[in-house]
């Protein structure tokens, strides 16, 4: 038992590892400038631990923190969120898990929008004309049970961005593993 305790754990710190070597070694923060919304939590209990939540996801957001968290949210799971601000500037977010055995299948829809903005040249009193600003994300989630300590989930996104006449599209892939060594103590 203890060596497939240890088997299991080297599995996922090397998973864990390699991933965030994969993200750190692709990307610098000044290469990240687009689709800001899709920062914005979902889910009040996740914002209020200040998005601490990738080891301990277990309910339906797990979609958007730690797709291998998908496997414990029961057998179905709906969620909602809406975020609603000053000058129209709102976002919703959508999801569904479903699991019929050890595996659990979601799906989540994003959506962002910063509502009517105004085009100007400096200076100006006046705005030129007006223009929005949107973005979504579709994903579609697996997660599994390696062991009943341990499972793991991947999600595949698609996501559109687009601002005033400017538009773009690109796809990503989450990676999660979940290894619960007490009741109390998960990474």
């Amino acid at each position: 038992m203890f060596v497939k305790k240890t088997i299991c754990l080297a599995i996922a710190m090397l998973m864990v590892l390699s991933v965030s070597e994969l993200s750190a070694g692709e990307f610098r923060d000044s290469d990240i400038n687009g689709v800001a919304g899709m920062k914005i939590t979902p889910g009040a209990a996740q914002a209020g631990t200040a998005e601490a939540f990738g080891s301990v996801a277990n309910d339906v957001f797990s979609l958007y923190y730690n797709p291998a968290g998908t496997v414990y949210a029961g057998e179905y799971s709906v969620g909602f969120m809406h975020h609603e601000w000053t000058e129209g500037v709102r976002s919703e977010y959508v999801g569904f898990i479903w699991r019929p055995d050890k595996v659990a299948v979601g799906l989540s829809l994003q959506y962002n929008s910063a509502g009517e903005l105004e085009r100007r040249e400096i200076p100006s009193s006046e705005p030129l004309a007006m223009f929005d600003a949107q973005d979504i994300a579709a994903g579609l989630t697996a997660g599994f049970f390696i062991s009943p300590e341990l499972s793991f989930g991947a999600t595949a996104k698609i996501i559109y961005e687009r601002i005033d006449i400017s538009s773009g599209t690109a796809y990503a892939v989450d990676l999660g593993s979940y290894y619960e060594f007490t009741p109390n103590i998960h990474v």
